[in-house]
């Protein structure tokens, strides 16, 4: 089996060409993304709320890496919720210089220790066998994806609550400032 069949769009990684920033429309994005995965949902039984946009809506990002960043940790809040569970994906900004893009599940959540592992590839093929989660080990990749994009994907998670991941990205208007 290929690991990308033909016609799929590739996941970046360490060997992939550095991001094309350009200022895009979060809010459009997670839209589009949303709609996109919307039978995903219905065959799930998640509804999947779209919050309206942030102050500042536009960040700088590769579009079609911010699209597979979005696929995989919004399909994984759909996949690994409960039944008739809830997505609700929120924009806000972070400080003067990120957007925010919030991915809260319903589901199960994560214990302290699985959030530890959850970014690292080695440590993330064991836990999604044991939790007979396929993909899950992408995650790494969405993260490495976030941070070549000058931004950052991070989580909150409580068992019997649910999960947070959090998408940061610079604001289209930090463009010429430095980072720290």
């Amino acid at each position: 089996m290929p690991i990308n069949p033909p016609g799929a769009p590739r996941e970046s990684g360490p060997c992939q060409a550095a991001p094309q920033l350009t200022v895009v429309d979060v809010h459009a994005l997670v839209s589009e993304v949303a709609a996109q995965l919307a039978q995903l949902a219905a065959q799930h039984a998640v509804q999947v709320n779209v919050g309206p946009p942030a102050a500042t809506r536009h960040a700088l990002a590769d579009r079609p890496r911010l699209r597979q960043v979005l696929l995989k940790v919004l399909g994984n809040a759909i996949k690994y919720n409960r039944k008739h569970g809830r997505v609700d994906i929120r924009l806000s900004m972070i400080g003067r210089s990120d957007v925010a893009i919030a991915v809260s599940d319903t589901g199960g959540g994560l214990a302290d220790g699985d959030i530890g592992r959850l970014f690292d590839p080695c440590a993330l093929t064991a836990l999604a066998c044991a939790a007979q989660q396929e993909g899950t080990p992408c995650l790494a990749r969405a993260r490495a994806s976030a941070r070549a994009m000058r931004g950052d994907v991070v989580v909150a998670s409580a068992v019997g609550v649910g999960s947070t991941f959090v998408v940061s990205l610079p604001a289209a208007a930090t463009l010429n400032e430095p980072r720290g």
